[in-house]
């Protein structure tokens, strides 16, 4: 189509010339048409030439080969660089409901979640401690809103599975025993801190029964 429109017109622009017709009002016609001067130079060939003199030269040679290699390195830099991202969410209508869910979990919830602390009190531990282990059974099946779950209660169990695994299961513990390994437990590189989320009727001390 390009081709067939540009030489129905330049076939109209031929007719024109032969029949000296004005390039500007094809109604007239020139009788004694004579070329002006300056439409008979070359002024683009004056310029290449003048161009051509001058890329011959040394120094702009020299100028031209640091030019093209500064352009390949930044080009090659801008590739390095380049980062592709794909988001399926983006071909989604944005008055769609999935659209909007997406829209508000990221302005609300840009992370996968916030941290949460729970605190309990008015255990009498050790023989409370069945209220803790379902507590974190509980929290730790909800997988759909819940990530992860840390707590002193699962590093304490397996404290005593790793050290003292001939003290029994952690629900059978008497309260004396109970209470100096809990202190144990809070003094150790993995359980220290916990310590100070601990509430006690006085203040406890390394090697000594958690009050």
């Amino acid at each position: 189509l390009q081709a067939t429109w540009f030489f129905a017109w330049f076939s109209l622009d031929q007719r024109r010339i032969e029949a000296k017709r004005d390039g500007a009002f094809p109604c007239y016609v020139h009788q004694n048409y004579t070329p002006n001067e300056i439409s008979q130079k070359n002024y683009l060939q004056t310029m290449m030439k003048s161009l051509a003199n001058l890329i011959m030269k040394p120094v702009v040679k020299i100028g031209l080969i640091l030019g093209t290699l500064g352009l390949l390195g930044v080009s090659i830099w801008g590739n390095i660089e380049l980062r592709q991202e794909f988001n399926p969410i983006w071909f989604l209508p944005p008055d769609s409901y999935l659209a909007q869910w997406h829209q508000f979990n990221e302005k609300f919830y840009p992370t996968s979640g916030e941290k949460v602390n729970v605190f309990m009190g008015d255990l009498q531990l050790p023989t409370e401690l069945y209220k803790l282990d379902a507590m974190h059974k509980e929290l730790a099946d909800q997988t759909d809103i819940i990530t992860s779950v840390h707590s002193w209660y699962t590093g304490f169990c397996d404290y005593m599975d790793k050290n003292f695994p001939n003290d029994g299961a952690v629900m059978n513990m008497t309260e004396d025993v109970f209470s100096t390994r809990l202190t144990q437990y809070l003094y150790s590189p993995h359980g220290s801190q916990f310590r100070f989320l601990f509430t006690f009727d006085s203040a406890i001390e390394c090697g000594k029964p958690a009050p």
